[in-house]
């Protein structure tokens, strides 16, 4: 079963490319940043974004002080939106728990 898993996680997430890759073949396209919340409480701060990257499809990335706690490559649009709801559902709760925008402090 544990096989089966990782087979089809291969299928729907990409580990081999990040935003910053170059191809000669003209395959990519600029970055898009889709989904973008930066959040500060007492100095520290919280990143969520969701970038487009042309056919390669888009990186979910999640960071702490600018450590990345959560990056992860999908191909599979519907893995993007359940990934933008999570995020969406943590800002809420990190702003109902004192976190405000980084731009407005």
């Amino acid at each position: 079963m544990a096989d089966a898993r990782s087979c089809l996680r291969s299928v729907y997430t990409r580990s081999d490319w990040n935003c910053d890759t170059k191809y000669t073949s003209g395959t990519l396209l600029d970055c898009t940043e889709m989904f973008a919340k930066e959040l500060t409480q007492a100095g520290h701060t919280r990143r969520f974004s969701i970038t487009e990257a042309g056919v390669l499809g888009w990186e979910v990335r999640e960071e702490q002080d600018s450590r990345i706690v959560r990056r992860v490559c999908y191909t599979d649009w519907h893995r993007v939106e359940r990934a933008m709801s999570v995020m969406t559902l943590q800002v809420t709760e990190l702003e109902q728990a004192g976190w405000l925008p980084a731009d407005a402090n």
